[in-house]
């Protein structure tokens, strides 16, 4: 019979109490935030050690060669915002060592999900847009609707770039054609919005967009020759859908789902730098840094805590993580 005792359980570390200050670990100066678990650290020491956590991930995994071209998915929320300005700067003269990767980014509008206007669509796409052109990478859009084609079988069409011709347009230029493209796509935007309405429980509609999302990036990177597909994941989003995962019923497939790489696709890989980060530490970097982000909202904004099995596990995770600052770290191994 199996039996488990106290020494194979890894305790929860309960959170440290931070009142009357504290030196940095590193260089001795005045700490401003607490990493990982209860190390304190000054703002130059844990940029340092946040941008270390990123490459390493990239680093150790020998996946990324040098030249190859990846899409970097970014949604304009803190954690795509926050991997964006690490790859900017990680890709600047200053760099010491610079990272080797060739990026594209690319933002999906997924508006039509939860029912927003045109105008507000636009709107979101000219806020992302504007964090693109700061960029200086090579960038393009494109919208969820996409994927689905007017018979609504699952399939791609053409993509909106902001290239045409090969000369870049501002984000004002490409928002004001794309306003005019979606004349024309409403018949898509219809089956998606049937799709979704016959979908009747949160948790399977958030699971369609998912993949809906994936199909279409997979699409994207074939169209501009990317080899790897980038996203933004990090280790506290990464351990809700760990346990949301195995309630569905879907743990064998978790190694690949929340590893670093997933190659179940072929010769296009999705891959996820931000893993070893979690929430909190890139809300501390963005206010440090001062990187810019903005708020989209989706299927689980607003939605109780029980309205479906990814909203719950991740109340769940954030609830214990908020007073044992270890859960994130228990869960992921």
């Amino acid at each position: 019979m199996c039996q488990v005792t106290d020494g194979d359980v890894e305790q929860l570390t309960k959170k440290p109490d931070l009142r009357g200050g504290r030196d940095c670990m590193k260089c001795g100066e005045k700490a401003v935030v607490v990493a990982r678990i209860n190390d304190p650290l000054c703002r130059e020491c844990f940029v340092t050690y946040f941008t270390h956590r990123f490459r390493a991930t990239i680093g150790k995994s020998r996946l990324i060669r040098d030249g190859d071209k990846v899409l970097v998915a970014v949604s304009g929320g803190q954690n795509s915002c926050a991997m964006l300005n690490l790859i900017k700067k990680g890709l600047s003269v200053a760099a010491q060592k610079k990272l080797r990767f060739v990026p594209t980014l690319v933002y999906i509008d997924e508006g039509v999900v939860t029912g927003q206007s045109r105008t507000e669509r636009t709107t979101n796409q000219k806020t992302v847009c504007k964090y693109f052109d700061e960029s200086g990478f090579p960038w393009h859009t494109s919208a969820l609707e996409e994927v689905v084609n007017g018979s609504g079988t699952s399939t791609i069409s053409p993509v909106r770039s902001c290239y045409d011709d090969g000369c870049k347009q501002s984000h004002d230029a490409v928002a004001d054609r794309l306003d005019g493209l979606r004349i024309e796509e409403d018949e898509k935007v219809k089956r998606l919005e049937e799709l979704l309405a016959h979908t009747k429980s949160l948790t399977a509609k958030q699971d369609l967009v998912q993949k809906l999302r994936h199909k279409l990036l997979l699409h994207l990177a074939k169209q501009y020759g990317c080899c790897k597909v980038m996203l933004g994941n990090t280790s506290t989003s990464l351990s809700a859908s760990i346990l949301a995962n195995i309630a569905q019923g879907r743990g064998a497939a978790v190694p690949l789902d929340m590893g670093f790489s997933d190659d179940r696709h072929g010769d296009i890989s999705f891959v996820r730098p931000m893993r070893e980060l979690t929430n909190r530490e890139v809300a501390l970097y963005n206010r440090l840094c001062d990187v810019e982000s903005t708020f989209i909202p989706n299927l689980s904004t607003m939605a109780g805590e029980y309205s479906s099995i990814s909203t719950l596990t991740e109340s769940f995770i954030n609830g214990l993580q908020a007073d044992f600052p270890s859960t994130v770290s228990t869960v992921f191994r």
